[in-house]
């Protein structure tokens, strides 16, 4: 089964979470935890701001490190604006070497580099996946 991150804005998330569950309804597995988790806001009373953003960095990291490919959201009204973790999330995996897949809009010079893939519309993935297009990525 392919395990699939996915990368998002925070004020994205019902659309990821939307995403997520077609993927789940087509066979793939999801390790995106933050879909399920509340944000910064709910860390515990006992805990610093700056200890509750390392759990959730933590958290996400090693959720990511359980994919097979992250799977970027990027809105086309983000293009050209540098906003949120789902950058370094994207910086993580193509150190890793693992693949990735832009749906929608690449924004900026790095969605460019030659192992990087995108597509137009979220009902385009599940096609991408299967035909498993994604796995020439891998090193290289």
């Amino acid at each position: 089964m392919i395990s699939i991150y996915i990368a998002a804005r925070w004020q994205d998330r019902d659309r990821a979470k939307a995403m997520a569950k077609m993927l789940t309804n087509n066979g793939f597995k999801i390790t995106s935890g933050w879909l399920g988790r509340g944000g910064l806001a709910t860390h515990h009373k006992n805990q610093t701001f700056e200890e509750a953003n390392r759990i959730v960095a933590k958290r996400d990291i090693r959720d990511l490190q359980k994919a097979d490919i992250l799977v970027a959201l990027l809105p086309k009204k983000y293009s050209k604006k540098g906003t949120g973790g789902r950058h370094f999330e994207f910086g993580f995996a193509f150190a890793t070497y693992k693949p990735i897949v832009i749906v929608g809009h690449r924004s900026n010079v790095f969605h460019y580099l030659p192992r990087i893939d995108q597509i137009d519309r979220l009902g385009q993935l599940v096609n991408y996946l299967k035909s498993g297009i994604w796995k020439k990525q891998i090193r290289g």
